[in-house]
């Protein structure tokens, strides 16, 4: 955390262009990484700015891209690990007396919730919905972590192409 703080009082600090670029080029991938896993677990909020923007500041655009994947989908696991030890046992009380709907919707869930992440992946519909909610409904984890990277992987690809076309058309 004191990393942190020190960055950012530096950020602060910076009144040149050229050294402001250059901070951000070494924060870059680390605002990316923490964004891209906190937005799986609390935040709606995923690094597809720091995405967009890398490649106008010196990052990668392929690097960032890379990034955002790998981070948000460690912290759409982590939610989906929150779900499956705090949401399942909350869930399995309450919905007791529903034992049927439940079981027909962790069915579905096996059958067709690896198009709901991929979906849920590569909207701005936030991950971390859906990550508490498959790991409360014991959706099959493979299942689960393929859906991430089938919506992952493309939109952040896309954000990454979009990133060298703007950098090309601001010249």
């Amino acid at each position: 955390m004191a990393a942190v703080w020190t960055w950012t009082t530096t950020l602060l600090k910076i009144t040149d262009r050229s050294a402001l670029q250059a901070a951000l080029v070494e924060l870059g991938p680390w605002a990316i990484v923490v964004l891209g896993l906190s937005a799986g677990v609390y935040q709606p909020l995923g690094p597809d700015v720091f995405v967009i923007s890398s490649s106008l500041i010196g990052i990668p655009s392929g690097q960032a891209a890379v990034l955002a994947a790998l981070a948000t989908a460690g912290g759409a696991s982590f939610g989906y690990a929150l779900g499956a030890g705090l949401l399942g046992p909350v869930l399995g009380s309450l919905l007791r007396r529903r034992a049927a709907a439940v079981a027909k919707v962790r069915t579905w869930l096996a059958r067709r919730g690896l198009w709901v992440v991929a979906l849920a992946g590569f909207s701005p519909v936030p991950l971390t919905q859906v990550s508490w909610a498959a790991g409360g409904l014991r959706m099959p984890f493979s299942r689960f972590v393929a859906g991430l990277f089938l919506g992952l992987v493309p939109r952040f690809f896309l954000e990454a192409v979009f990133a060298g076309v703007l950098r090309r058309w601001l010249g």
